[in-house]
């Protein structure tokens, strides 16, 4: 089980990685929750926006959660044949969209958030490849 959320090597397949995914935002939402709960008024400004004080919190609390992101990002996008460079253009735009949510430049956020979704589901949706591949067995063989 370490393996599966530690890891950076090797392959999973579609549904792995979804329900991997969705455990970590059950964590990451209830984690938000208590913050909103901890902090109370302080948790919106008078926009009645997320603060920034919820934000860097929120983010310092949740970061162990980025770990496994990352790794099931990764072997995920080793089942379908790519490594680091995918991988990293993934990165680079979770980096931008918390950078530009945590100074408040609320659209340009918006729209590193949407590119983020769309290559989040484009990894989530990708077939594999059949057979090994340089990143290791075809996760699908291996439960066979």
């Amino acid at each position: 089980m370490t393996e599966f959320w530690l890891s950076f090597h090797g392959r999973i397949p579609r549904r792995s990685f979804w329900l991997g995914i969705l455990a970590l935002m059950v964590v990451d939402f209830v984690a938000h929750l208590g913050l909103i709960a901890l902090l109370g008024s302080a948790a919106y400004d008078a926009a009645n926006r997320e603060s920034f004080l919820l934000k860097l919190v929120d983010l310092v609390v949740t970061s162990p959660l980025l770990w496994p992101m990352a790794a099931l990002f990764l072997k995920r996008i080793h089942d379908f044949g790519q490594g680091w460079v995918l991988f990293s253009l993934i990165a680079g735009v979770v980096v931008l969209f918390v950078g530009l949510d945590l100074v408040g430049a609320e659209v340009p956020a918006y729209g590193a958030g949407l590119v983020f979704l769309v290559l989040w589901i484009a990894v989530g949706a990708t077939r594999g490849m059949a057979g090994a591949n340089q990143y290791g067995p075809d996760p699908l063989e291996q439960r066979a």
